[in-house]
């Protein structure tokens, strides 16, 4: 495997540095396909960690110059990790939301302060940093490898609702609606999404998705092809308040009902 620089869509990444090298082989060993470290590494006390736990989970150690200095422009880079990119989702527990994140440094810092704080999950609204850039993996010291991390796309409309016919249209005249998705599952021609509204306009998901002619199963309003008798597949999954006197955090899950279309997804 020849290791070049890295670019957003290679199928694999690495660390640049001694710390962030010995928090992926304490956390996830299994992603490690090999380390590199410098002929002069001995100046560095985790060069000694870093070789144990290599021999322990049977990695593959390698003493290269030219690799190291080829992938990092810093002198004092004394060990590199290659590893296999891998995908992540949100757990349950509170989680930060990043809106458009786009400095490689702060994203970095971020997750190391969510880390401090005991947050494990972020939800990144794109467009937004690559998490798996070395310059990112850098930042974070290892954080990132403590963390679950999701991208999430967005609609972002101007929606008016004709409140004779009551039904709403997107319009430039209208009011701003914006709402981020991600599409969870496929079965049957049909795509699960997972909605988080950040506006509440009338008929908001219904009208964003059917004018990108993606409109909801059994929706009798904006989908033409909705037969009579089917119910919208649109579910209030999770609800989640600030009580106005206790202002403690509520909040209330439930799981769609066990029928079609909803009985046709695996996942959640």
């Amino acid at each position: 495997m020849k290791i070049k620089a890295y670019k957003k869509d290679f199928d694999y990444t690495y660390t640049l540095g001694v710390f962030e090298t010995i928090e992926l082989l304490k956390n996830r060993p299994d992603l490690v396909l090999r380390v590199y470290i410098k002929s002069n590494s001995y100046k560095n006390k985790g060069i000694p960690i870093i070789d144990e736990i290599c021999r322990e989970k049977h990695i593959e150690l390698i003493e290269s110059d030219n690799t190291i200095q080829k992938l990092s422009k810093k002198d004092n880079c004394f060990a590199i990790a290659i590893i296999k990119k891998y995908e992540m989702t949100l757990q349950e527990g509170n989680h930060v939301v990043l809106v458009n994140p786009g400095d490689m440094g702060n994203m970095g810092t971020i997750m190391r302060t969510m880390l401090g704080f005991n947050y494990y999950n972020l939800a990144i609204i794109r467009p937004g940093v690559d998490v798996f850039d070395p310059r990112v993996l850098r930042a974070s010291m290892g954080a990132m490898f403590h963390l679950n991390i999701e991208y999430f796309d967005s609609f972002e409309d101007y929606l008016k609702k004709d409140e004779k016919h009551n039904i709403t249209r997107v319009a430039f005249d209208g009011k701003y609606a914006k709402l981020d998705y991600m599409a969870l599952d496929y079965q049957e021609g049909k795509t699960l999404v997972k909605i988080n509204l950040v506006t509440g306009r009338s008929h908001q998901i219904r009208v964003q998705f059917s004018s990108r002619n993606l409109p909801l199963w059994g929706d009798q309003k904006y989908n033409t092809k909705a037969l009579v008798g089917e119910q919208i597949a649109l579910w209030a999954y999770e609800i989640r308040f600030e009580h106005p006197i206790s202002k403690e955090v509520l909040e209330f899950r439930l799981q769609p009902k066990n029928e079609y279309p909803w009985n046709i997804y695996k996942g959640e």
